[in-house]
């Protein structure tokens, strides 16, 4: 397992518009954690899970007390 917590959505999926961008990765992990991928399950051992820019907000995806 990477220790890197980033990754990369291709332009194809997610648009040119920054704001499009984050709302189509924020569905996609949203649908990732809900499943029952292994790496899902490995995500939902975590705290939380967020989606966001280096330099922005963070979007609270899932959280183990919620």
């Amino acid at each position: 397992m990477s220790d890197d917590p980033h990754f990369e959505l291709p332009h194809k999926v997610v648009g040119s518009e920054w704001e499009k961008g984050l709302a189509a990765a924020r569905k996609l992990l949203g649908s990732y954690v809900a499943s029952e991928a292994a790496g899902a399950l490995r995500l939902r051992q975590s705290q939380a899970v967020s989606a966001g820019f280096v330099d922005g907000e963070l979007h609270l995806i899932w959280s183990r007390d919620a």
